[in-house]
């Protein structure tokens, strides 16, 4: 497996979080799981193929929508791909999506694509080449967000959570907004897909599986408790709902470690 992030230019920044490349020469099939993640992702398939559940194969250039909990994908002897991290409004202002309808969905962009991107798609998915991607890539978003608005006020604010290296509570988030609770809580998930409680929980479940998968954790207690866990009983339940894994038993055993197609820096 080689997984690599790339950094994004300026003019993308306010889009796209970053790239990012995956590609392996194992000579079987592999599975993969996809861990629970906040943010969506455009994935163009420069070869081989994914199948989802067991059953569909993902098209070539496909939108994966935020995930809520836990998906197995099974992935064909060799492959690679591209992929462009996204913040949580970018795919509604691309494509139209609204946030709820990408949750836990891959959807197909052939149909969203116009006759001029095409020529973009086409030689994105046949470079190898990281920066030739993303000169590719810039047009295809580009011209798309000329003239996009985004909810400013809240953007700001899931940014910082999303940068950030403190996490407050559903609570304290609620009553630190501008705002009153009900339309805070609307505007956030309109922008997001999430309410805000789901949202901090996979925040915080990535905050710990980062811990786990880097060796930095001591204990899976010190693990909790670093993520702002306040008893052991939540932190299970979320951990094996966003990764699908006892995490004894991941903490415990290499073998247990997920591949996931994302390893946030």
């Amino acid at each position: 497996m080689h997984y690599a992030t790339h950094p994004v230019p300026a003019d993308l920044s306010p889009w796209v979080r970053m790239c990012w490349t995956l590609r392996s020469d194992n000579g079987s099939e592999q599975p993969h799981r996809l861990m629970a993640d906040p943010c969506a992702n455009i994935v163009f398939v420069r070869s081989g193929s994914f199948i989802e559940h067991g059953c569909t194969t993902l098209p070539g250039s496909h939108l994966a929508g935020p995930l809520g909990r836990h998906t197995d994908m099974l992935a064909s002897a060799t492959f690679s791909l591209f992929g462009v991290y996204l913040w949580p409004w970018t795919a509604y202002l691309l494509f139209g999506i609204p946030p709820a309808d990408q949750l836990d969905a891959m959807i197909d962009l052939a149909a969203y694509w116009t006759p001029a991107d095409i020529p973009h798609v086409d030689a994105l998915r046949a470079t190898d080449d990281p920066d030739t991607a993303i000169a590719c890539l810039r047009p295809l978003l580009l011209s798309r967000l000329v003239d996009t608005e985004v909810d400013t006020e809240l953007s700001v604010i899931v940014r910082e959570l999303l940068e950030g290296t403190e996490l407050p509570t559903a609570e304290r988030l609620v009553e630190g907004a501008p705002l009153a609770r009900r339309q805070f809580e609307r505007r956030f998930k309109q922008l997001t897909g999430l309410p805000p409680g789901l949202f901090l929980r996979i925040l915080r479940f990535q905050r710990c599986f980062r811990m786990l998968e880097d060796g930095r954790a001591d204990s899976l207690t010190g693990v909790a408790l670093a993520a702002g866990y306040f008893d052991q009983s939540h932190f299970i339940r979320d951990f094996k709902r966003f990764s699908g894994m006892n995490p004894r038993r991941y903490f415990m055993s290499t073998e247990q470690k997920a591949d996931s197609f994302l390893r946030l820096e």
